[in-house]
């Protein structure tokens, strides 16, 4: 499709059928966070992907997900499809971008490019974003980000600057996102349930009796 004098899509085909979606680019933000987070079930994820349709999409989860995920996806790969020779260009923009850890970044390269304030528009269509982040100056600190981190070091011949290129990739980084866990910490002598932990936790010294044993255990948790 040509944005220029086509409107951009409020739809998608889901379980075979036309229904109508909201596109405001926070909500595909909102999605993607949702979709990575481990505390929501999936039973409660298949209720909730339910507030991203304005029509009734029917009951097939994963016919539902797909049709969203092909419409966060779509914008690129309908300017690959025209274009034909971007594909790995475009295959590293969902690489390069945190859209939780760069968002700064995001807000003020608006801003300095566009002079909008994403924090107090009340509607931006999903594709529209996009766009307006591959358009950005090259100068920006959010393009600057995304640059350095499509970098392949291994490309690079001169050792000085490789090791300078390096150094930026490091304090740059994507953080890696740690999967939330809960467990049961168990008495080792009867294996009882004594308390809920979660991988964040550290605990020493600290000792709790056994209810059904009666043994003294030393609560040691190193994560």
């Amino acid at each position: 499709m040509n944005p220029l004098y086509e409107p951009l899509p409020d739809y998608v085909i889901a379980n075979g059928k036309k229904v109508r979606i909201v596109t405001d680019f926070r909500e595909y933000i909102k999605l993607m966070d949702l979709l990575k987070d481990e505390e929501v079930g999936e039973a409660e994820k298949k209720q909730l992907l339910a507030c991203w349709f304005l029509d009734d999409p029917g009951p097939d989860f994963e016919g539902c997900l797909q049709a969203l995920t092909d419409f966060v996806i779509n914008y690129k790969e309908t300017k690959v499809s025209e274009e034909e020779d971007n594909n790995e260009e475009d295959t590293k923009h969902n690489q390069v971008i945190s859209y939780n850890q760069d968002a700064p970044y995001i807000i003020s390269g608006f801003l300095e490019c566009y002079g909008i304030d994403l924090t107090e528009i009340p509607y931006m269509h999903w594709w529209k974003f996009q766009m307006l982040i591959d358009g950005m100056n090259e100068d920006c600190e959010l393009k600057k980000r995304m640059g350095y981190r499509s970098i392949d070091l291994n490309q690079i011949k001169d050792k000085e600057e490789r090791e300078r290129i390096r150094k930026i990739q490091k304090q740059i980084a994507k953080i890696k996102e740690i999967p939330f866990e809960r467990k049961w910490y168990s008495c080792p002598h009867c294996g009882a349930h004594l308390l809920i932990y979660d991988n964040t936790a550290q605990s020493n010294n600290v000792f709790l009796k056994c209810k059904k044993c009666g043994n003294e255990v030393e609560i040691k948790i190193k994560n």
